[in-house]
């Protein structure tokens, strides 16, 4: 719902009659696990769903997630169910129903960017909530609760609650969650074939993620370009896929009209189903990527990476596992304004920091170690500037 119901909200959870809760309960039945934002944020509260699993191996555990990114969550094994987030009074309305339905006595909140969530969860009558308070004024709707400390990682934020209640549970999760099965794997690049041709047994297949939900953590798209021209000189059968939603599709197009070479770069954006964005960078030998959503998945399905932050701080969103397999490019802040917020309040630009120099760099290690075939004349001028 729109910003402009919050108090409208507040009200009736005020004056909504609600079960007494045991702040010391430990063991539950029915969970409502709250992470409604999107498919990175979700993807970061996958160690939550383990950990809940883990600390209540018998109980229905269902997932409230944001309704356009649920399919991509149907196999995660912690979980028995998703419960899609609707939008508008209508979805609302029907989405209480539905958690009523389930008689929960436990809503954990991992993640959510406003209080909807937390008021179906209080509204259906769910005893027991704890988790990350989105704001003091909604304190008083929590059992425990807990306040993000921005010094710490993401994930590790998300599973405060839990240090909270069970001081003795040392064995905390990390991993995201993402399951892949080959064959599905396999239908979708099958389904890809006419479109990339030969491409996908040729050589290797890099990912580039030029978009970004926020202009201020977005790599400029000719950056992009270039560095796109000088890794298909570098490799002669490497192929290049420009990942993005629909929203992106001209940030595509520019890129696939800028680098040119027809046959060796495809601009996937908006042409293929959330569900499917893992199975595709599955099969990529790496992905170049702002700190975004693609980002986290390319990690749960365990693609390697080179990641870019600046107006970010991959201490708090970059890779968490498996760090051998990913490179981060960070620079610091011109500014030093905190961008936590959506809006940023100067010209953003902290992302041209990042050379072309540099990323090139680490995509030709990227190179060496999936072993491509490179001329020795391309090898000479790569180290000769490095």
């Amino acid at each position: 719902m729109g910003r402009k119901f919050y108090p409208l909200l507040r009200l009736i959870l005020y004056f909504s009659p609600r079960p007494k809760s045991d702040p010391a309960k430990r063991n539950f039945s029915r969970i409502l696990a709250i992470s409604t934002t999107a498919v990175g944020d979700t993807l970061l509260s996958t160690p939550g769903f383990t950990a809940l699993r883990r600390l209540n191996p018998h109980a229905r555990i269902l997932a409230l997630i944001r309704d356009r990114y649920a399919s991509m969550f149907l196999n995660n094994p912690d979980l028995d169910g998703i419960i899609p987030l609707k939008k508008g009074w209508a979805g609302f309305i029907e989405n209480l129903k539905a958690i009523k339905s389930e008689n929960f006595d436990a809503a954990f909140v991992f993640h959510t960017s406003d209080p909807t969530p937390l008021g179906l969860a209080a509204l259906a009558g769910i005893p027991f909530i704890a988790g990350k308070s989105l704001h003091p004024s909604f304190d008083a709707f929590f059992t425990l609760r807990t306040y993000p400390d921005y010094n710490r990682h993401t994930i590790e934020r998300r599973l405060a609650i839990f240090k909270l209640m069970y001081p003795g549970f040392t064995d905390l999760p990390g991993r995201l969650v993402l399951p892949q099965k080959k064959e599905a794997a396999d239908r979708i690049w099958e389904k890809l074939r006419p479109t990339v041709g030969c491409s996908l047994d040729q050589g290797p297949l890099v990912g580039l993620q030029p978009g970004a939900s926020r202009i201020y953590k977005m790599w400029p798209k000719e950056r992009f370009v270039e560095l796109g021209l000088r890794l298909l000189a570098a490799a002669p059968h490497l192929s290049l896929f420009i990942l993005g939603n629909s929203t992106e599709a001209a940030l595509g197009q520019d890129l696939l009209d800028g680098i040119g070479a027809p046959g060796r770069v495809f601009s996937l954006c908006g042409k293929t189903r959330i569900e499917e964005l893992p199975a595709i960078i599955s099969r990529l030998h790496f992905l170049i990527t702002n700190d975004t959503g693609s980002l986290h998945v390319a990690i749960a399905v365990g693609t390697p990476t080179i990641s870019l932050f600046a107006a970010t701080d991959p201490h708090s969103s970059g890779p968490y596992q498996d760090h051998e397999r990913h490179i981060v490019i960070s620079k610091p802040k011109p500014c030093g304004t905190n961008c936590v917020h959506k809006k940023c309040p100067h010209k953003p630009s902290c992302m041209t920091q990042i050379s072309v120099d540099e990323v090139y760099r680490r995509a030709f290690e990227m190179l060496l170690i999936h072993t491509c075939r490179l001329d020795l004349q391309t090898q000479k001028r790569i180290s000769s500037n490095q």
